[in-house]
């Protein structure tokens, strides 16, 4: 049965003035490392020092020490010193990682009375090129996929092979994309993308799923009640709080989103504590605020559109109309065998024998009425647990990707369940994207502190793919397809998550 990382703090000793001595235990499963990329976990730091305040972030002042192991491990600690990833040392197959007894040094400028480790599956995805789009071209030049990238003409996708800025342009051998609907790009559709701007060709570390409703009840925790209220839809200021399912407004859950407070005795001047039911289901009833929020807090970064496509379909030659699993095989889950919501529970499709990889079909959004392809509502709506397609059944004729949905580097869920919230190329604010590390620290409202991030309140620069929950065939699913890719919603839904990366 799937279970997912974790970070235990064993003790805290100070050193000197503001320099402490944590000792960690650290664990997680189905850890591997192949010829090809390896998984691995982030590990972040937050102190409280007034109860009536926020945390703050824990910095890394000097070499992480690991005292044991059942399996090698290297370290090493971010750029910005706020978190260090730990990952195999040696190949291996997948195989269940405990590594105790870690000594962290790090600064905390004030006596801390609670300390918070939080941890996170990663996944490492190496330097190299790859293709964007899909081979049948835009729709314009007889492709299926709306919005989708080509090389024009008709050249079917584009290369990535650098980091260079790269031109799009409808001009021979240039990077291209239709508007078929206004969400795919601006107007304009002559510009250069900027070497700034990620393109996939470097490595970075991708989250393996989607943040779940626990780890995000986990970082609000950390919030003041000021900032807390940014990312709550309820009115969460005073000691009664009506609509006590925060994300939602509301007094029971709405598309499975199940974060709540109490709704008596919340202290006005203490921040409030919040709670999830089905702490492993994607957390879903989220805004771009909210998604950068929690990359600054982590001192994580936003994920482009043209990274996302790296993950998926990695330096492979493209399949047409493929999902992310590299084919056009899919089965949606149906109903669960188990707890549902504790990432414990079975997928389980409509019949015997069917593949389930995939989470969609499961509502269908009013303008997508008509075209509903998909027979008999399951009953629920929302997303499901993260990683449970990890336990499906075997197939004759089914690969290990297909079975689990799992992207060429391993990455889990990158089509179907929530929407992947992404850095655009599609408008200018998007391409002014600078991949800088958060900083840990959110402003007074919460919102993020970057300058070269889009704009918290307008969004302006983001977009989403990779298809939702409500999602009625699984045409809507295709990994190049592009429908929402520039989208601007700066308000709070229910379809889409939180995924981000270093």
């Amino acid at each position: 049965m799937l279970m997912f990382a974790k970070a235990k703090l064993n003790s805290c000793k100070k050193s000197n003035d503001s320099e402490y001595i944590l000792n960690l235990d650290v664990s997680w499963n189905g850890s591997w490392k192949n010829e090809i990329n390896y998984d691995g976990v982030y590990v972040f730091i937050k102190y409280q020092s007034d109860k009536k305040q926020g945390y703050h972030s824990a910095k890394i002042t000097d070499d992480i020490i690991i005292d044991k192991s059942d399996n090698a491990v290297d370290n090493f600690i971010g750029d910005n010193k706020l978190g260090f990833f730990l990952y195999p040392a040696n190949v291996q197959n997948k195989t269940d990682m405990v590594v105790e007894n870690i000594t962290v040094k790090v600064l905390m400028e004030c006596e801390p009375i609670d300390i918070q480790v939080f941890i996170l599956e990663m996944v490492y995805v190496p330097e190299g090129a790859h293709e964007v789009g899909d081979p049948g071209n835009g729709i314009s030049k007889g492709g299926t996929l709306k919005n989708c990238f080509y090389t024009y003409p008709s050249n079917g996708t584009y290369k990535i092979t650098s980091e260079d800025a790269v031109r799009f342009a409808p001009e021979e051998g240039c990077l291209y994309c239709d508007r078929d609907t206004e969400n795919a790009r601006e107007e304009n559709d002559v510009f250069d993308i900027p070497a700034e701007f990620p393109k996939g060709y470097k490595e970075m570390w991708y989250m393996k799923y989607s943040l779940t409703e626990g780890q995000y009840v986990q970082f609000v925790n950390c919030l003041t009640r000021k900032q807390q209220q940014a990312h709550c839809m309820s009115d969460i200021s005073g000691e009664y709080i009506e609509n006590y399912y925060v994300c939602t407004n509301s007094i029971e859950p709405i598309k499975r989103c199940e974060v709540y407070c109490r709704r008596n005795g919340n202290a006005v001047e203490m921040p409030v504590k919040f709670y999830s039911s089905a702490p492993n289901r994607a957390m879903n009833a989220v805004s771009y605020a909210d998604v950068s929020a929690f990359a600054c807090f982590a001192g994580l970064r936003l994920i482009s559109e043209l990274e996302f496509e790296k993950a998926c379909r990695g330096t492979l030659t493209a399949v047409k109309e493929e999902f992310a699993w590299g084919s056009t095989k899919i089965g949606r889950v149906f109903h669960f065998d188990g707890i549902d919501g504790s990432g414990t529970e079975l997928p389980v499709a409509q019949n015997e024998g069917e593949i389930c990889n995939c989470n969609y079909g499961t509502d269908i959004a009013p303008f997508e009425k008509e075209f509903k392809k998909v027979p008999d509502n399951p009953g629920w709506v929302g997303p499901a647990s993260v990683g449970i397609f990890e336990n499906s059944p075997a197939l004759d004729g089914i690969t290990e990707r297909e079975r689990t949905g799992a992207s060429y580097y391993g990455i889990m869920e990158l089509c179907g369940n929530v929407w992947e919230n992404l850095v655009t190329v599609g408008r200018a604010e998007g391409r002014a994207y600078i991949p800088d590390h958060g900083t840990g620290e959110l402003d007074e409202n919460g919102m993020h502190t970057m300058n070269n991030w889009p704009d918290s309140e307008t969004a302006i620069g983001i977009g989403v793919r990779g298809g939702v929950f409500v999602s009625p065939d699984p045409s809507y699913l295709h990994m190049a397809l592009r429908v929402f890719a520039a989208h601007t919603k700066n308000v709070k839904g229910f379809h889409g998550g939180i995924r981000v990366g270093y």
